[in-house]
């Protein structure tokens, strides 16, 4: 009968089916060793971006506050300067107008006052000298602590959560949950 194969040729077929069906397993085999590294290495590497994210997230809180920091003690310096200035200014204005001749008072009179009078102003003026510290220091904490200040690493935190919170989410509707 022509074009029936015979039982040599099936035989064939059977062996050289084997050797393909052999060739296909090492081949998977060697497909899921090679995906398997592969997700190992990207999983490494998202590692190291994580890493890379950590370092640069510490550089650019280190900065933040650092600039945050200077920034604060600048204006805590102006707040002090400009409660000292006020020091002064009472201490003149105070003696000053304390050391106004009265009605029928001589210059004489006025003259011996006004030592009594610049002392009196020197104690108002040293009492606001006194506030100098807490206003430097209330100063300080207002510009450190202003929400409109608190740069990139806080938005990385921000961020960070969000992408952490998405992840989370992915994985339980993967997981089927």
């Amino acid at each position: 009968m022509p074009g029936v194969p015979g039982v040599d040729d099936i035989t064939q077929i059977r062996k050289d089916f084997s050797s393909l069906q052999a060739q296909v397993e090492k081949l998977n085999e060697q497909v899921s060793k090679t995906a398997s590294a592969t997700a190992r290495v990207a999983r490494d590497v998202a590692a190291d971006d994580d890493d890379d994210s950590d370092v640069t997230y510490l550089q650019h809180r280190k900065g933040d506050e650092v600039s945050r920091f200077i920034r604060g003690m600048v204006f805590a310096s102006l707040e002090a300067m400009n409660a000292a200035a006020t020091s002064i200014v009472t201490l003149t204005t105070e003696a000053t107008v304390r050391n106004v001749p009265k009605a029928n008072e001589s210059v004489t009179d006025v003259a011996r006052r006004l030592p009594g009078d610049i002392s009196r102003g020197l104690v108002d003026g040293v009492s606001d000298a006194l506030d100098i510290p807490g206003r430097a220091v209330r100063r300080f904490s207002d510009v450190y602590s202003d929400p409109t200040q608190m740069g990139r690493s806080t938005q990385r935190r921000v961020t960070r959560a969000a992408r952490d919170t998405a992840k989370s989410a992915h994985g339980a509707v993967s997981r089927g949950a």
